[in-house]
């Protein structure tokens, strides 16, 4: 799959959730530390996001190449948010599925639900996240 996606890079089409630039753009310029967390291989994740033009403002990535669960692949990204900036690193995570609700309350961190996927904000919100909105715009506005 890795393979494939880097012959077909060029034509890939990656389409982000409206305001994403502008949030990560705002994140960076606070000094926030930015990670992606994702159930895509590395290779595959990073050339998504350097597809969707935000590549530059993502500091580290933790994927599903050796973590099978979402849980163990949000645990990894604390553990490299804490790593990088300290163990008493305060982290938030943004998801938009119900299993990246519970992986980050299972680990104690807060969570911003964000209905920009497939599952509404009804949904997410059945997960009791710390926040639930419907698009990363009301982030900006708070």
């Amino acid at each position: 799959m890795c393979a494939e996606v880097a012959r077909n890079a060029a034509g890939l089409q990656v389409e982000l959730c409206p305001s994403i630039p502008e949030l990560l753009a705002l994140l960076r310029g606070a000094g926030k530390l930015i990670g992606a967390v994702t159930g895509n291989f590395e290779a595959i994740g990073w050339r998504k996001l350097e597809r969707a033009g935000v590549r530059h403002l993502i500091d580290f990535g933790s994927f599903s190449d050796t973590r099978e669960k979402r849980e163990d692949i949000f645990r990894h990204g604390v553990e490299l948010a804490r790593q990088l900036r300290g163990p008493e690193t305060l982290v938030c995570c943004i998801g938009d599925t119900p299993s990246d609700i519970r992986a980050a309350a299972h680990l104690g961190v807060p969570v911003v639900a964000v209905a920009t996927g497939i599952y509404s904000q009804q949904e997410l919100a059945r997960e009791a996240p710390t926040w639930c909105i419907t698009t990363c715009a009301e982030l900006m506005a708070t």
